[in-house]
């Protein structure tokens, strides 16, 4: 369909007056600068109002925080600035300007094997109070200028040279024990083993011969020696009464006595000790055997540091040419005179 046009319109137009174009305009804002202002002092306003609620919050709850530290005896964990932190981290007592710290007290229990099945927790108070206390004398030491005396100083010099020859020997070992020296000690000691009989056995002791009698019989009617033993004896540390395989010497010498006379299979009737009355079974006998390498891997090394000393001496006697001038203050006591006899003169 054809659209139909208003040719009224069109003469209109034609016969109107010139169109007279106008230049383009860019949009400018026409907002007051009124409003800008306004809009910048609301934002600085709300940033204000926002910080001032953060800094009171923060105040608010580190009063709170320290009320309950010192008042309601609540712990609070207080961060310590970076550098106080490295000054203050492990120290636990002062004496005057000088500290003890953590670290000092653990390297003085592990410096004492005797202390090493302790619990650090336990022992640490007690090794504290000494290190205080030796630190204290050592200060009040100065005061007479002890330190200073040439017989001291001598003292502390002949300690100083024991420490560093411990420690040189320490690392001279490293490179001169090897896998092989520990080996060759534990064939040596395996070569020189000398084998004991060993039994393993079993009983089960009670208080009175009385109840072992009237256990034995219950054994030689059938019972089962670990149910009885589990039932029956006062000795709770052998389950089902088995004690293991041990020497003569481990035992006490009436036990020993009895049971290294049974053979294997056989049942003791009560044999009586200190710790009460016992029936005694033999499950086996058998020559001891060294033990593996592993077990006593330790101990093989320690004798085999002891073998090494003397060749690092040797080396090191060799090597700064040792000569000793008076072996011995022994005086060589002078040979006694002998008196000689003259001849009788001839006539």
């Amino acid at each position: 369909m054809i659209k139909k046009t208003n040719t009224k319109k069109i003469k209109q137009k034609e016969t109107s007056q010139a169109v007279v174009v106008k230049p383009i305009q860019l949009p400018v804002s026409t907002e007051p600068i009124t409003v800008k202002i306004a809009w910048s002092s609301i934002f600085w306003a709300s940033f204000l109002f926002v910080l001032d609620i953060f800094i009171w919050s923060y105040l608010f709850f580190r009063v709170f925080e320290i009320y309950n530290n010192y008042f309601l005896n609540r712990p609070v964990h207080i961060v310590l600035p970076l550098q106080q932190q490295k000054h203050k981290k492990n120290v636990v007592a002062t004496i005057g300007n000088e500290e003890i710290s953590l670290d000092e007290v653990k390297i003085f229990v592990a410096e004492v094997p005797q202390l090493a099945e302790v619990p650090f927790e336990q022992v640490y108070p007690n090794i504290l109070e000494m290190m205080i206390n030796d630190k204290i004398i050592s200060n009040g030491a100065k005061r007479y200028n002890i330190p200073e005396d040439p017989q001291i100083k001598k003292m502390i010099k002949m300690a100083s040279d024991q420490i560093v020859a411990q420690a040189y020997l320490a690392k001279e070992m490293e490179n001169a024990l090897t896998e092989a020296d520990i080996r060759a000690a534990y064939e040596e000691e395996v070569k020189n083993f000398k084998p004991e009989e060993e039994i393993h056995a079993r009983h089960i002791l009670v208080l009175t011969e009385k109840q072992a009698q009237d256990i034995l019989i219950q054994l030689k009617a059938g019972a089962d020696f670990g149910l009885l033993a589990d039932q029956k004896s006062i000795d709770k540390n052998a389950p089902q009464g088995d004690l293991g395989y041990f020497t003569r010497e481990m035992m006490i010498p009436e036990f020993a006595e009895a049971v290294f006379s049974m053979k294997k299979g056989e049942l003791s009737g009560p044999v009586k000790t200190a710790y009460g009355w016992h029936i005694i079974q033999v499950e086996d006998r058998r020559p001891t055997q060294p033990p593996a390498f592993e077990q006593v891997r330790e101990q093989m090394q320690r004798i085999a540091v002891e073998k090494k000393v003397p060749e690092i001496l040797a080396q090191e006697r060799a090597r700064q040419k040792v000569k000793i001038i008076r072996p011995t203050l022994v005086e060589t006591p002078p040979e006694p005179a002998q008196e000689i006899q003259q001849e009788p003169a001839q006539e």
